[in-house]
């Protein structure tokens, strides 16, 4: 069968089946099939509509719609009465935990001939009275009572202690009773004539109370006080409510009478998808009778979900029209026309257990809570709070302030545009981040704020650009893209410029994806009739090239480490965290005061190594040395390591958190720094330039995070002061190897570029190189200075062009890139060459080219000489044959053994 034809007969045996059990059919839902035949939500919607059109399935409106099988019309008539959803239908849980105390009040309610008496057992605020109450309309539905039938309530509480007043009022007196008696009183059980008595709290009506109604209940039949021999019918259905244990309050006498007990489930024993759509429903309560619209934060949402609520519904009932007065406060005297809601108006004790809502990750993923609220109208509609146009992230807003800031501070055009650039990818991760907010199962929510044709033509873009690239894009691309583009879209039909810094460098380095994303450019032409500039097109290209922020798959997730100065202060921190999510997520290291900064490293590093699960460690520290710790580690075991200083107890239980969830080592260290009031502050100033970025750079770059490569510029900022060395330090972070190198690159294009400080080592060779450790334990520095200070040889190089250029033909520019690199290597390992040296090597290596080019090259070495100088020099032969890789790359070549000896011998004077 196909699956129309499964769905069908699915609902047919579901709608038999209710039709056996019930005597009617009530219905199925799109979510019953879909979790029975285990198929996508949407899927099913499609094939149950397409049965209603062809007339094979009927569909009932309301909340939830109801699909059942079309009935003949002798059939239909005959049960016509049952098929209209009824008041019952209509209760949150009525398919959930409901789902039996229905069934039982329908059949109370329905057995012939005139019902059951009925018992409803229940927890304080479960709803006990409610229930009463509809049973009492769903009798006049289906026509069990008439539509005037009465509904009377008592409490017996009232007259407890009172047993003769408590008789007057059930039953009525008779006439000269009591002094004051002057006519007879009709009692209650005579008002609910034809219809209900609800006796609330019947646990509190006393054992002779309860005899009363023996004859009632046998015989239908009372006596009102005074009366001896006369009796009064009364066709009475009685509803009884107790909090208490039946056994032991109820004169089993009594119990024996009362056929049907029905259970209401206390607010605990409800799922939470329920408690949600109870949270929702006095919400729009609320907002009906505030007349206004009342907004809801994710939080405070969170927190209504997960608190201990002992009251039940009643409870949560009050609570929320607590947290809608206490808002109301702040409404009238302002001007917002939202009545907005957030956690400072939660009642204390909700407040209390906000935390429970972290070990409920599933819940919140399934009910789309994770980061957005809601919005309810007096209409009683519901929404999605939170995601609409002006709320989302807008690159060209931040680019502008951005460039408007640097503008004050004095830099030139060419500066500002090189700065702006280095900062594209934090925008494009922004979108990214953003999208977090979504229910990526419902892409309805995307269409509220994003035109359905434009998320249409994204979604067709990137299944092209997938086959062209070869490679997946997730949801987040989707959305962050397609709401990218609506902004994008809204600024060209009202004129505004696009304008991208990082275009040249993105066709550059991106040339494939930049062409695939001429595509789109094409389809939003044709379908919005708007030109797409290529600055844009520089905007959609970053989408396709940002790294994946779609969780590990891998079974191992990210470490958390937390390392304080202090006896116990990073245990006691660890242990407030991994009680509160109920498992060992973080790991403690304390240490003393007094304790020598290499121990702590050495024992810190065993730790990482211990601790690390193949997805990295992001490492929470306090001061001091510890904030350098990071890059050390990573040089030495080579495990990621993001480091996060200042950090306290919240940000390392969002750590924890996101491990747990296994995100990704950069989404975590992302949303940790975000958490921190410290981190955003020190990152912004890092952009505080007092006049233009002056000629000569040095570009600081930290795996392990933005802070520590902001504290390394401080040191070297402070160092060059102390040198008397006119210099500017750039400090940028590394995402990825590929983006690392393309910003180093960015900024060579445009400045000269003294040295690069970072664990990992740039892909240009002509870079003058340094390790973080080595400008931490003191070494670094000097190197610093002998890179700053002006090269003697380099100078040399540069006056040797034109001799060079007339006696040798090759391509100048890539030989001196080439013979630079390996005169750079050859410094950093010790290899020191005077300048005759230097201009000797320059010239030999050059021709030694030329020759190979052009296929004059005659090896007349020695093979066996050549082996032995190898074996006496190994250690620089090694560093030569690594240093000359940029000259054999770049020209496509490969010395032979015999240029490798010319090379040692005119080193080492042979």
């Amino acid at each position: 069968m196909d699956r129309v034809s499964i769905v069908y007969e699915t609902v047919k045996k579901l709608c038999d089946e209710q039709s056996k059990k019930r005597g009617f059919i009530s219905g199925v839902t799109t979510i019953e099939i879909a979790r029975i035949l285990q198929l996508h939500r949407a899927n099913v919607s499609r094939d149950l509509n397409k049965l209603v059109r062809d007339r094979k399935l009927e569909k009932i409106k309301g909340k939830p719609v109801l699909y059942k099988t079309v009935q003949g019309n002798e059939a239909r008539h005959r049960i016509q009465n049952e098929i209209e959803p009824s008041i019952f239908d209509c209760i949150i849980g009525a398919e959930g935990s409901l789902k039996t105390a229905i069934q039982q009040a329908k059949a109370a309610v329905l057995y012939p001939p005139d019902g059951l008496h009925t018992l409803i057992i229940g927890d304080t605020g479960t709803g006990k009275s409610m229930f009463a109450e509809m049973m009492f309309s769903y009798a006049k539905e289906k026509g069990r009572l008439k539509s005037n039938a009465p509904f009377v309530s008592f409490n017996c509480a009232d007259y407890a202690n009172n047993p003769q007043l408590l008789v007057s009022q059930l039953f009525g007196v008779k006439k000269g009773t009591y002094t004051g008696i002057e006519q007879d009183k009709i009692g209650l059980v005579g008002r609910a004539n034809n219809g209900i008595l609800f006796l609330d709290e019947i646990h509190r009506l006393p054992p002779e109370g309860q005899e009363m109604f023996f004859y009632l209940i046998d015989k239908g039949m009372y006596r009102s006080l005074g009366e001896v021999d006369a009796y009064h019918k009364a066709k009475v259905l009685i509803i009884c409510a107790t909090t208490e244990n039946i056994q032991s309050v109820l004169l089993k006498t009594f119990l024996r009478r009362i056929p049907m007990i029905i259970k209401l489930p206390s607010l605990k024993e409800k799922p939470f998808d329920e408690r949600l759509d109870l949270i929702k429903h006095f919400y729009r309560q609320e907002a009906k009778l505030l007349k206004a619209p009342i907004s809801v934060t994710a939080n405070s949402l969170k927190a209504l979900l997960f608190y201990d609520c002992p009251g039940n519904i009643g409870q949560l009932k009050s609570d929320i029209k607590l947290t809608c007065a206490r808002a109301f406060l702040e409404y009238i005297h302002g001007k917002d026309e939202i009545l907005s809601i957030d956690s400072k108006h939660l009642p204390e004790h909700i407040r209390q257990n906000f935390i429970k809502y972290k070990g409920y990750r599933q819940i919140l993923d399934e009910a789309g809570l994770d980061d957005k609220g809601l919005l309810f109208t007096p209409d009683s509609s519901e929404a999605v709070y939170g995601v609409r146009h002006e709320d989302s992230f807008n690159i060209y807003e931040a680019l502008e302030q951005k460039i408007n800031m640097l503008k004050t501070k004095g830099l030139s055009e060419k500066d500002i545009s090189m700065v702006v650039s280095l900062e594209i990818e934090t925008y494009i991760k922004r979108y990214i981040g953003y999208v977090d907010r979504f229910n990526k199962e419902n892409i309805t929510q995307l269409y509220k704020i994003v035109d359905k044709r434009l998320v249409d033509i994204t979604h067709l873009f990137l299944n092209y650009a997938s086959r062209q690239l070869k490679r997946k894009f997730t949801d987040k691309v989707l959305y962050g893209l397609s709401i990218h583009l609506s902004i994008a879209v809204e600024r060209l039909k009202k004129g505004k410029k696009i304008f991208n810094p990082h275009l040249d460098e993105i066709k550059r380095f991106y040339p494939v994806e930049f062409e695939t994303s001429k595509m789109i450019a094409k389809a939003v032409y044709q379908d919005f009739g708007i030109n797409i500039p290529e600055d844009e097109l520089g905007f959609v290209t970053m989408f396709l090239v940002i790294e994946d922020y779609e969780r590990t798959k891998s079974t191992g997730r990210v470490g958390v480490i937390v390392a304080m100065h202090g006896d116990s202060t990073a245990t006691s921190m660890v242990n407030v965290v991994n009680r509160l999510l109920r498992e060992q997520c973080a790991v403690a290291y304390d240490m003393p005061l007094d304790q020598d900064p290499e121990i702590a490293l050495k024992n810190l590093t065993d730790l990482v190594r211990k601790t690390d699960d193949g997805q990295g460690i992001i490492l929470l520290v306090d001061m001091g040395s510890l904030t350098f710790f990071g890059d050390i580690i990573y040089e030495k075991t080579g495990i990621p390591i993001k480091t996060v200083e200042m950090a306290c107890t919240p940000m390392v239980l969002e750590a924890a958190r996101k491990a747990q969830m296994l995100s990704s080592l950069e989404e975590i260290y992302d949303s940790v720094i975000n958490l921190s009031p410290y981190i955003g502050k020190i990152y912004h100033d890092s952009g505080h330039f007092d006049s233009g970025i002056k000629n000569d750079v040095i570009i600081t770059a930290c795996i392990t995070g933005k802070g520590t490569a902001l504290k390394l510029k401080k040191i070297i900022e402070n160092y060059l002061r102390k040198i008397n060395v006119e210099a500017d330090v750039i400090p940028i972070d590394i995402t990825t190897i590929e983006n690392y190198n393309n910003k180093i690159q960015m900024i060579k294009d445009e400045k000269n570029v003294i040295a690069v400080i970072s664990s990992i080592k740039p892909s240009d060779g002509s870079l003058n190189h340094i390790s973080p450790v080595e400008i931490l334990e003191g070494r670094g520095l000097n190197s610093i200075e002998d890179a700053v200070m002006k090269d003697s040889n380099l100078e040399l190089l540069s006056r040797m062009k034109t001799p060079i250029k007339e006696n040798v033909d090759i391509d100048f520019e890539k030989f001196i890139k080439g013979f630079t690199s390996f005169y750079l290597e050859l410094k950093s390992n010790g290899v020191i060459l005077n300048q005759d040296t230097f201009a000797g090597l320059a010239i030999h290596i050059a021709c030694a080219i030329e020759k190979i080019l052009n296929g004059d090259f005659q090896d007349n070495g020695d093979r066996q000489e050549d082996a032995y100088l190898f074996k006496i020099y190994d250690y620089h032969y090694r560093i030569i044959k690594k240093a000359l890789n940029e000259i054999e790359r770049g020209f496509n070549i490969k010395l032979p053994p015999s240029e490798y000896s010319n090379i040692i011998k005119l080193i080492h004077f042979i």
